[in-house]
C-alpha cells in the first residue's frame, strides 16, 4: 500500500516483466543487504513505482494516470494520500521532440507538490534538437548521458529545447551501466534511461542532506556543482550536448551541508521591505587546493530573510558561480 501502483495488469505486488524498470531502480538505490555490490547512487533511500509500460509501450491514459498516483498514492479504499508522495521522480521514457503538451499539466503539478521531476533526455542523437518530450518541458529537468571518459553518447539526445530553454539539463553516466534485472541477475543496459536514474539518486541524497530543499533549489545546486563538459562539437559550457555538465553527487551534497561563497542581494517583499539586509562573514584566513572550505554568514533584515545565495569562482579569472545557501538557524 502506497508503494506500487499497477495500471497495466492491476496486480498487487511489485514485478517486473520487462527488466528496464528493475535496472534503473537499481542505479538510484540498489545494493546488497551487507553492503557489496553496490550500483546505487542512494543505497539507503526508500523507494515506490508505477508499471505503466507493457511490451507494447505505454499509452497516454496509463501515463496519466500513474502520474497522478504519483501524487497522491492510494490506499487499499481508493483514497488519495498526497503526503505520501515521494521527493523525486524518476523518468526513464519519452516520446518525439517538438511541442507536445499532453503530460506538461502533470510535471506543472508535480514541481507544484514539492517533486522533483527527473526525465531522460531522449536516444535520438546526434541530431540537434531531439530532446524528447515530456523532457523537453520547462519544467523538467532533462538528463543527457556520457560514456566512462565523459564523453557525450552518440545516440544522447541534443538541445535546443522547443521552449527556448537549455536542454537537457545535465549529463550523467549512461554507457555500459552496470545494474539489476529481474531473477537477482546484473546486466549491462545503456540511453538516457540509465543516465536519469542516477540523477534523482543524487536528488534522493540531497534531499537527505536537508528535507526543506525546494525543487528549484535543487535544480540550482545540481546545475551550479556539475563538472563542466566540452568537445569540438560543443567547445563552451553549458551547451546543447552536455547541459550544464556531469552531475557531481559530492559536490552537490556539500554545496547542501556546507555552503561555499560569498554573499549578494536584496531581500524583496511587495510592499513593505525598504530596507536592505545586512550580514557578516569572515573570510578563511589561510586556503589551499583541494581543502574543505565551510564557510558560514549571519544574514538579518527588518522584515524576513527567505532564501541566501553564496556566490564563488575558482580563481581571479574564473566566472562566478551561484548556489543557494543551506539555513542552518
Amino acid at each position: 500500500t502506497y508503494n506500487w501502483y499497477d495500471a497495466i495488469n492491476g496486480q498487487a505486488t511489485p514485478y517486473d516483466d520487462l527488466g528496464h524498470g528493475t535496472h534503473t531502480v537499481g542505479t538510484m538505490v540498489g545494493s546488497e543487504p551487507n553492503g557489496t555490490n553496490q550500483i546505487g547512487v542512494a543505497p539507503g533511500a526508500k523507494w515506490i513505482a508505477v508499471k505503466a509500460f507493457s511490451s507494447a509501450g505505454g499509452t497516454s491514459e496509463d501515463l496519466l494516470k500513474a502520474g497522478e498516483w504519483i501524487l497522491a498514492p492510494k490506499d487499499a479504499q481508493g483514497n488519495p494520500h498526497p503526503e505520501k508522495a515521494p521527493d523525486v521522480v524518476n523518468n526513464s521514457w519519452g516520446g518525439a521532440s517538438g511541442i507536445n503538451e499532453w503530460y506538461r499539466q502533470m510535471v506543472q503539478n508535480w514541481r507544484a507538490a514539492d517533486i522533483f521531476p527527473n526525465f531522460s533526455a531522449g536516444n535520438s542523437g546526434p541530431n540537434d534538437g531531439t530532446i524528447s518530450a515530456p523532457a523537453n518541458y520547462p519544467e523538467s529537468f532533462a538528463v543527457g548521458a556520457t560514456d566512462i571518459n565523459n564523453l557525450l553518447a552518440g545516440f544522447s539526445s541534443r538541445g535546443p529545447g522547443p521552449y527556448g530553454e537549455w536542454k537537457p539539463d545535465i549529463s550523467a553516466p549512461g554507457v555500459t551501466i552496470r545494474s539489476s534485472v529481474p531473477g537477482s541477475k546484473y546486466q549491462n543496459m545503456q540511453g538516457t534511461s540509465m543516465a536519469a536514474p542516477a540523477v534523482a539518486g543524487v536528488v534522493a541524497l540531497m534531499k537527505q542532506a536537508d528535507a526543506s530543499l525546494t525543487v528549484d533549489e535543487m535544480e540550482t545546486i545540481l546545475i551550479t556543482s556539475a563538472i563542466p563538459l566540452t568537445d569540438s562539437t560543443y567547445p563552451t559550457s553549458p551547451n546543447y550536448g552536455y547541459g550544464h555538465g556531469l552531475v557531481n553527487a559530492y559536490s552537490a551534497v556539500s554545496a547542501v551541508v556546507n555552503g561555499i561563497g560569498r554573499v549578494q542581494g536584496q531581500v524583496i517583499r511587495e510592499g513593505q521591505d525598504t530596507e536592505n539586509p545586512t550580514y557578516q562573514h569572515t573570510a578563511p584566513i589561510e586556503t589551499f587546493s583541494n581543502m574543505t572550505l565551510p564557510l558560514t554568514v549571519q544574514v538579518q533584515d527588518n522584515v524576513n530573510v527567505r532564501s541566501v545565495e553564496l556566490q564563488y569562482r575558482a580563481s581571479e579569472t574564473a566566472e562566478w558561480q551561484t548556489v543557494a545557501a543551506t539555513r542552518t538557524a
